[in-house]
C-alpha cells in the first residue's frame, strides 16, 4: 500500500549543466500530470511522461527540471561573431567621424551572436539517472507513509470485526425476547381479524432480520484486509467502504435495542474515518 503524498528533490548534472529535478505528488481521484521543463528538454516530454505515469499510477503529479546556472546554461555566445560586429561598427563610426560607443547589450541582439542550445546536445542517458533518483525518492516517501496508513486502517478493521462479533452475540440473546413479542403481536392481530404472516409481523416489530447483512459485512471486512496487501488498492478499498456503509445503514434501521444501534452507529463512524483515509491511497 502506498500513499499518494510524496516528494523528491535531487541536484545533479544534465549534459554538463548543473540542474535540479523535483517531483511532488498529492492525492487526486485520477492521474493528473503537470510538467515544467526547460525549453531545451521539451522534446523528451513523452519519455518523461511515460516514466512518471508508470511509477505514479494515481494522484496529482507535479514534475520540474530546472537548470541552476540560469539562462547562460541555455545559450551559446559566438565570440568571433561578437568581435566581428564590434570591430566593423567601430570602423564605421571612425570612418564617418561619429562619436559614441556600442554597448554589449546591442551586440548580443545581432544575428548569429547568441544561439540557443538545443535539446539534441543533451542525451536521454544524461537525463534519466537524475530523473529516476528523484522518482525513487518520492516513491520511498509514498511507501513509508502508506505503511503508517495501512497499520492504522488495520486497527480500525480489527475494531469493527470485534464490534460486529459482539453485535451478533447480542442479537442472538435477544432473539428469544423478539420471538415472544412477535407471538403476542400475532395473537393480537388475529383477534382483530388480521391474518398476518410471521415475517410481516417481524417487519411491523421493526426487525426484518439482519443475518444476510452481517454475513456480507464479515465478507467486506475480510476483503478489506486482502486488498491492503496489493500495491495499488485505493479504488478497490474505496468500493468496499461504500458497500460496508450501505450494509451498516440497513443494519441500523433493522435493530431494536439501543445498545445494538449504538454499536452499529460506532461502526458507521469508523467506516467514515476509513473513507477519509482511503482518499490518500494509491
Amino acid at each position: 500500500m502506498k500513499s499518494m503524498t510524496g516528494y523528491g528533490y535531487i541536484k545533479g548534472n544534465i549534459g554538463g549543466i548543473k540542474a535540479a529535478c523535483e517531483v511532488y505528488t498529492l492525492n487526486h481521484r485520477f492521474q493528473e500530470l503537470t510538467l515544467n521543463l526547460p525549453k531545451g528538454l521539451t522534446h523528451y516530454r513523452m519519455k518523461i511522461t511515460r516514466i512518471l505515469k508508470r511509477y505514479f499510477p494515481r494522484g496529482s503529479i507535479n514534475f520540474k527540471i530546472e537548470f541552476l546556472q540560469g539562462d547562460s546554461a541555455l545559450f551559446d555566445v559566438d565570440i568571433n561573431a561578437l568581435l566581428f560586429y564590434k570591430n566593423r561598427i567601430q570602423d564605421i563610426l571612425s570612418k564617418h567621424s561619429v562619436k559614441g560607443e556600442i554597448g554589449i547589450e546591442t551586440l548580443l541582439t545581432l544575428p548569429g551572436v547568441v544561439s540557443e542550445k538545443t535539446g539534441k546536445m543533451i542525451k536521454w542517458d544524461e537525463i534519466k539517472p537524475i530523473l529516476m533518483k528523484t522518482v525513487e525518492k518520492a516513491n520511498k516517501m509514498r511507501e513509508i507513509e502508506g505503511e503508517y496508513i495501512k497499520k492504522d486502517m488495520q486497527k480500525k478493521i480489527n475494531t469493527m470485526k470485534g464490534m460486529l462479533s459482539s453485535l451478533k452475540k447480542s442479537i442472538g440473546k435477544e432473539e428469544g425476547n423478539i420471538t415472544e413479542k412477535v407471538s403476542k403481536k400475532a395473537a393480537l392481530f388475529e383477534k382483530m381479524g388480521y391474518d398476518l404472516s410471521r415475517e410481516e409481523i417481524m417487519i411491523l416489530n421493526g426487525n426484518g432480520g439482519i443475518d444476510e447483512e452481517i454475513v456480507r459485512m464479515e465478507s467486506h471486512l475480510n476483503q478489506f484486509g486482502k486488498f491492503m496487501a496489493s500495491p495499488s488498492c485505493g479504488k478497490k478499498i474505496n468500493f468496499i467502504i461504500q458497500e460496508m456503509s450501505r450494509e451498516l445503514n440497513t443494519i441500523t434501521t433493522k435493530l431494536n435495542s439501543p445498545k445494538n444501534i449504538y454499536k452499529a452507529i460506532e461502526m458507521k463512524n469508523i467506516a467514515e474515518k476509513l473513507k477519509e483515509q482511503v482518499q490518500n491511497i494509491e
